[in-house]
């Protein structure tokens, strides 16, 4: 089955490289232009290379004459279209021959030239050409592949026929593999495709395509509706081969499903129409069904010749099959041999290449290096110059600043001062015991003050940093300055427990407020209860 899906693909792929092909009057059109233009230039290579797409199956030795005349001629007027076509003509033409190593060489090398002009067309039926090689050796995975590097250029070209046959060929390689689902797809895409197009021989070929994954899928009843409706089409447009095939299908489906009535007619009108195409493989297939047909309706003489036939026509095929795998072998040496001829330079080429841009990037980075080193050095002299600068202009910016909160400092002192001698002035004339308090509190409010600030600014000054205060001894000048009115005859003694740490100024003042207001209250309620006064201060 898998030699049968093999021709069929096979068939196909020739029949897209070169659709001039199996025309007599095209060929003969062709030959009578050749005879009659003679002049060595590219005029005649395209020639010579049309007419060997017309003649390379009938006529190989013509085929190969004229390849050979059009390679020469090529080389000489420098013409790389018509040298690559003639490789590639060269290729078919050993494929042929069934040598597919030196026909897989020459693709290669026609590819080449096509990948360097920009000569997408060619590019597309070499990929294609390989692929269909790959494919024939049951190499699928390069199959596929170049299969969708043909497809993705001609989707760039914009031929919507194209691409529904060449999808149609991916498809038959995944139903190879037996990958139904990706098979499937390819066929269902392009079947739309030609139903756009309105190419019916592509419609139906797809239907009988999507039919065989139905029956693979033991959906007989979709299997037969697809080869049905594509032998419809085949019938209609006269295509006696792919009746054939269509036949065959319908003939599969009625024999899975047991009708072995209707399986003996549809595989009997396959066989005839095989006959007359000289198809071997649908014979031989057709004949062993036939056999077991006849087996199941208990009519052994005619199971018995079919089944005779069946192994004629096999050992024919098996034969053939032989003398391919001989050549496969030469096919599989060569091309491994190439791939690693090719793997190898290509290795070769990309350690050269690795060589000499990291030459180039380690002399590049070099020469950088240098550039910001020196850069650096100037950049660095010069910042030199600016900090030194900058270092005399902070020295003499300093002095300033100490000499202005000197300044501001001896005014705000004074400004305490004038303030507490103002509330001393007033205390004195003032005989209001109320009053007298009121200033008095006063004045031991603005002290807590103007303490904080004689000890940020003054002789209490801690390394010059004038955001910080010594708690202690903040917290014992506050409560040593205050002093009830009127303790002449009282014994006044202030305990400190107090942790010896510096804090911030913001933090220190409101500290300081508080324990003026409960050293001043606790003189308020206790003095004049007692003659000797104890209090103690504890900060930890």
């Amino acid at each position: 089955m898998k030699n049968l899906i093999k021709l069929i693909v096979f068939i196909g792929f020739n029949l897209l490289l070169f659709e001039l092909n199996a025309q007599t009057s095209e060929t003969d059109s062709l030959l009578n232009l050749l005879i009659h233009n003679t002049t060595k230039d590219t005029i005649r290579v395209n020639l010579l290379n049309k007419t060997i797409g017309t003649i390379y199956k009938t006529n190989v030795a013509q085929a190969f004459k004229y390849a050979d005349e059009a390679n020469e001629l090529a080389d000489k007027l420098k013409f790389k279209k018509g040298k690559a076509e003639s490789l590639f003509s060269f290729g078919i033409i050993y494929k042929v021959v069934d040598d597919y190593a030196k026909s897989l060489e020459y693709f290669q090398d026609a590819l080449n030239i096509n990948e360097e002009i920009g000569n997408k067309r060619g590019v597309l039926n070499c990929w294609n050409s390989i692929g269909t090689i790959h494919y024939s050796h049951g190499n699928y995975k390069q199959s596929i592949e170049y299969k969708k590097k043909a497809i993705k250029i001609i989707e760039e070209i914009g031929s919507k026929s194209d691409i529904a046959v060449h999808l149609n060929n991916l498809g038959e390689v995944y139903r190879s593999q037996e990958n139904y689902l990706l098979a499937l797809e390819s066929f269902q895409k392009a079947l739309k495709i030609n139903e756009e197009t309105g190419r019916e021989s592509g419609v139906a070929v797809c239907l009988n395509n999507i039919g065989h994954i139905k029956l693979a899928q033991q959906n007989y009843l979709q299997a037969l509706e697809y080869y049905q409706e594509s032998l419809k089409i085949r019938e209609g447009t006269g295509d006696q081969g792919g009746v054939c095939f269509s036949l065959k299908g319908i003939s599969e489906v009625y024999f899975k499903t047991n009708n072995y009535e209707k399986a003996l007619n549809y595989a009997l009108k396959s066989l005839e129409i095989a006959k007359e195409l000289k198809y071997i493989d649908i014979q031989r297939d057709i004949s062993l069904e036939l056999s077991e047909i006849y087996a199941i309706k208990k009519n052994y003489e005619k199971a018995y010749e079919n089944y005779l036939l069946y192994k004629k026509l096999n050992d024919s095929i098996y034969n053939r099959l032989n003398i391919k795998k001989i050549t496969d072998l030469e096919y599989q040496y060569k091309y491994e041999k190439q791939q690693n001829t090719i793997e190898k330079q290509n290795t070769q080429k990309k350690n050269l290449a690795n060589f000499i841009i990291a030459g180039i990037i380690s002399t590049i980075i070099i020469l950088f290096l240098l550039f910001f080193l020196n850069k650096s050095r100037l950049k660095v002299k010069q910042q030199l110059k600016i900090i030194d600068m900058d270092k005399k202009k902070l020295e003499v910016l300093l002095g300033d600043k100490e000499t202005l909160l000197k300044e501001v400092h001896h005014r705000v002192k004074n400004n305490f001062a004038v303030i507490l001698s103002f509330l001393e002035f007033q205390l004195m004339d003032t005989e209001n015991e109320n009053v007298n308090k009121t200033i008095i509190e006063t004045k031991n409010r603005i002290n807590t003050i103007s303490i904080a600030h004689e000890l940020i600014y003054g002789e209490f000054l801690i390394e010059k940093d004038y955001r910080f205060i010594n708690l202690k001894k903040y917290i014992v000048s506050i409560a040593s300055a205050i002093i009830p009115h009127g303790s002449s005859n009282k014994t006044i003694k202030i305990n400190f427990d107090i942790v010896d740490t510096n804090l911030n100024i913001d933090t220190c003042l409101p500290i300081g407020i508080l324990i003026n207001e409960l050293v001043t209250n606790s003189f308020k309620h206790v003095y004049r209860k007692q003659n000797m006064v104890s209090i103690d201060i504890s900060i930890t």
